[in-house]
């Protein structure tokens, strides 16, 4: 039987309780997030009574990304120094700004 094999029959007896593992690793890390968001709050008006209500923004635009997939995975990008929180309405319009900069040019 070959790696790939052996694997394929590992994950398959064990399924449920690895996606059960990878939702609770991803759970943790959304709420680690949720927390350095609210404690960060918005970079420019400060607001920070909801996690919901804020969002990450690359300074820089670097392309869409995924969420954070573990807590180490939130932590580096959270250290990112191109990485700032904003609040939702922020976030919009300075996506918007870019957005229009990025049509004229």
């Amino acid at each position: 039987m070959t790696r790939k094999e052996e694997n394929r029959r590992h994950y398959l007896k064990h399924r449920d309780s690895i996606i059960a593992k990878a939702k609770t690793v991803q759970d943790e890390a959304t709420a680690f997030v949720m927390e350095a968001k609210t404690a960060r709050g918005c970079a420019i008006c400060g607001y920070n009574e909801h996690p919901d209500g804020l969002e990450l923004d690359h300074i820089v635009p670097a392309g869409k990304r995924l969420g954070p997939k573990s807590i180490p995975h939130a932590k580096r990008i959270l250290a990112d120094p191109n990485v700032q929180v904003l609040c939702s309405i922020h976030h919009r319009i300075k996506s918007n700004a870019e957005n229009r900069a990025r049509s004229k040019a």
